[in-house]
């Protein structure tokens, strides 16, 4: 009941990782006979749902926490804490 990027990578790299059904570690638009037929759509149409997502509401944090900026050893220095955020709709 919980995403776990983790479990998708191997070895911890996700360079090699193809979503379009060659690697069997994710497959969010099947594989095979099975393929989605609307991959060629949805994969340029995600950036756009994104950007909408951005637009539509404004992000904070959870009331009550703080911003962490601490960082985890590693090649990309990735934050110690995850960040949590809290969408709220704008009114126009």
């Amino acid at each position: 009941e919980e995403f776990w990027l983790e479990r998708f990578l191997a070895n911890g790299n996700a360079t090699d990782v193809d979503v379009r059904g060659n690697d069997y570690q994710l497959l969010p638009f099947g594989a095979g006979r099975r393929l989605c037929p609307a991959i060629n759509f949805a994969m340029p149409t995600l950036g756009i749902a994104l950007a909408c997502l951005e637009r539509h509401f404004d992000w904070g944090l959870a009331v009550g926490t703080c911003l962490e900026m601490g960082e985890a050893p590693g090649l990309t220095t990735p934050p110690s804490t995850s960040m949590r955020l809290v969408p709220r709709c704008i009114t126009t």
